[in-house]
């Protein structure tokens, strides 16, 4: 379904690389989602940020070591439903 509309997924940030090779890994077996997963790496710019936060439905919190910061609290101001775990 993700194909099908038109989701897409984006990874912004540093992203270690022992994911990347496993996201790899997945395109290999699932070549049809190759367009689907997009690296951003890290953004400095707060208006290019702030334009994922405006198309965006959705955040992922998934830092094991990020402390509350403003990544929550400015997704939700963007109106995104977010998604966080308690490690």
């Amino acid at each position: 379904e993700l194909v099908e509309n038109n989701w897409k997924i984006y990874f912004v940030g540093p992203v270690q690389s022992n994911f990347r090779k496993y996201l790899k890994q997945t395109m290999e077996f699932h070549p049809e989602l190759k367009d689907t997963f997009v690296l951003t790496g890290n953004i400095e710019d707060r208006h290019e940020l702030y334009s994922f936060y405006k198309r965006a439905k959705i955040l992922c919190m998934t830092s094991r070591w990020e402390s509350f910061g403003l990544v929550i609290p400015e997704a939700m101001y963007f109106e995104n439903f977010v998604i966080s775990a308690d490690f």
